[in-house]
């Protein structure tokens, strides 16, 4: 109807296309499922932020366990991970609401739990291989020149991270839409991607850590701290409650495309916006 062509019009002018908050507006993009469905109405308090940063810390040491314990470390990050994950799917309503959503959209119980399981036993292995490949050059350290290279491999994977994103949204929508289909994100949503989006979307900033690390600055220790850095990130990304810029592209399907930033402009060309019904 009339509100539903209104959510997918496209700005009415150039500057409130490039303004962060008119990306955020929910009169521009929001969608029918959720109103048919609802929002989440359920706050965990204080218990969910234990969750939040919970997972940050695993994200930001695992690489280094993975390092130090090789196997070991696989099963401490799965382990830890996994408990994380569980509690967050039983007790945050917000995954009620996306599974909804993602049945609405075709993928029924059985396929949700087949992506969750397949990412979640093989998510680590680019790390694994490389820190296990270059294991005997890793000499832990602290420097100023580290916080340096760390921060030009952030900002070098979130331009790599806007190019693959940008083309999950314009050319492979059928891939992303599953991703999407997590309107209002929690922890869970770290895994709940098609394995194929998985690979397109975060093969190019783990090769640019390696690159930069191992090619460029000839610092193995910097991408163990760098894989870090970026899983950090990833684990926060999603949370509900500290709703970083990309928790927003995912309830209003807005067109930041960035990991770390939040601007953007409307993307006309966007398909998958309109393939979730």
């Amino acid at each position: 109807g009339g509100e539903e062509s209104v959510c997918r019009s496209a700005p009415r002018n150039r500057s409130q296309a490039r303004s962060p908050l008119a990306l955020h507006r929910p009169r521009l993009f929001d969608m029918t499922s959720s109103k048919a469905i609802g929002k989440p109405t359920k706050n965990r308090g204080h218990f969910g932020l234990v969750l939040t940063f919970s997972n940050i810390l695993l994200g930001l040491f695992g690489p280094y366990l993975l390092w130090r314990d090789a196997w070991s470390g696989v099963l401490i990050n799965m382990a830890v991970g996994h408990t994380i994950h569980l509690i967050d799917w039983f007790t945050s309503d917000a995954n009620r609401v996306n599974f909804e959503i993602m049945r609405l959209n075709g993928f029924p119980n059985s396929t949700i739990f087949r992506i969750y399981a397949t990412n979640a036993l093989t998510w680590f292995i680019p790390a694994l291989l490389i820190v296990t490949y270059h294991h005997d050059q890793v000499m832990p350290y602290f420097s100023a020149a580290l916080l340096l290279q760390i921060v030009v491999i952030m900002a070098a994977s979130d331009v790599a991270f806007f190019f693959s994103h940008r083309l999950l949204h314009r050319s492979l929508p059928a891939t992303h839409k599953f991703h999407h289909c997590v309107r209002y994100p929690t922890l869970m949503a770290n895994l709940l991607f098609d394995p194929v989006d998985l690979a397109v979307e975060f093969s190019g900033p783990v090769l640019v850590a390696y690159f930069l690390s191992l090619h460029v600055f000839n610092d193995a220790f910097c991408f163990v701290v760098s894989a870090g850095c970026i899983g950090a990130w990833y684990a926060a990304d999603h949370d509900e409650y500290l709703k970083l810029p990309h928790w927003y592209h995912h309830v209003y399907i807005n067109s930041i495309y960035g990991i770390y930033t939040s601007f953007g402009e409307h993307d006309s060309l966007d398909r998958v916006r309109t393939s979730i019904h």
